[in-house]
């Protein structure tokens, strides 16, 4: 599988103060060596996997990507940062090994669509943790064997699909028969309903995270639409970004890491008047049975 090779996506991360040794990007941003113990440091075209964490000035952790659906990947830069096109994240991680641990330390003013929590804070940390190094020949053998892995573990969830839609298809349908009439839960704003079948542990998923799932959509007379095994792996959604029905952004939000549950969606935040044709027609309320399998960053 082809992981998150990080170019761009890195100019809106970034803090911590304290150190002596400290050095600097090409843009004079200041980086603090919190952990050197390679002896190899990056080179030239090798890929380093990297942890990440952000903090705000007061030291209170922002974001941390340790748990990502993917591993963070960067490619260094043949020639290394030139003078139009500065990355102070990959000039950072350019100074480390495997093993390596280093601070970057940004003006919030001075990081491309900041965050509103980032916008409180004179500047940003971004503690960067290398974790391996590899050349190209190598990391492109280990992409090879994790496609074919991935190959694998597709085709293992394919083949549960029939078992799964079973299982999921009998509690929808006690749903309409009228089963957990009493353990109904509804969303005051927005009219969207949802039950809690078994409980997970944790905070509830927020715009700005990734919720992790499996699902399967229903129309109320128990048909089946959809469902994430015909494709062979789970969902993944970036709450707050509006790439999901209405319904979906504020019933993920209620639901925290392994909970097991349904959400009974009104038409007007599924797919309205226009319906989804050929499968939904208009005006159609949706059932959605939920497994949550995690909830990253």
């Amino acid at each position: 599988m082809v992981k998150n090779i990080c170019y761009l996506f890195l100019a809106t991360l970034l803090v911590s103060c304290g150190a002596d040794s400290a050095l600097k990007t090409s843009q004079g941003y200041k980086v603090v060596l919190d952990k050197d113990v390679a002896t190899q440091k990056c080179q030239e075209t090798d890929f380093v996997y990297f942890d990440l964490k952000i903090f705000n000035d007061k030291d209170s952790l922002l974001q941390s990507y340790e748990n990502a659906p993917e591993p963070l990947v960067i490619q260094i830069a043949e020639g290394g940062v030139t003078p139009d096109a500065p990355n102070p994240v990959m000039e950072t991680i350019s100074m480390l090994g495997a093993g390596d641990q280093a601070s970057l330390y940004i003006p919030t003013d001075s990081i491309p669509n900041a965050t509103p929590e980032m916008k409180e804070s004179a500047f940003v940390r971004y503690e960067i943790v290398a974790t391996e190094v590899m050349d190209q020949a190598s990391f492109e053998q280990k992409m090879e064997t994790e496609r074919q892995e991935a190959e694998r573990a597709s085709m293992e969830i394919k083949e549960k699909e029939e078992e799964e839609q079973a299982k999921a298809k009998a509690i929808v349908q006690e749903y309409l028969n009228g089963k957990y009439k009493g353990d109904i839960q509804e969303d005051e704003n927005t009219g969207l309903k949802y039950i809690i079948l078994e409980e997970g542990e944790g905070e509830v998923g927020k715009p700005g995270q990734v919720v992790e799932c499996n699902y399967f959509g229903y129309l109320t007379d128990g048909t089946p639409f959809d469902n994430n095994y015909k494709y062979g792996r789970a969902f993944n959604v970036n709450l707050g970004r509006g790439g999901v029905i209405p319904g979906w952004e504020i019933g993920l939000t209620k639901l925290r890491k392994n909970d097991k549950a349904l959400l009974i969606i009104p038409s007007e935040l599924a797919y309205g008047e226009r319906g989804s044709p050929p499968i939904i027609p208009p005006n159609s309320e949706l059932v959605f049975y939920m497994e949550i399998l995690n909830i990253f960053y």
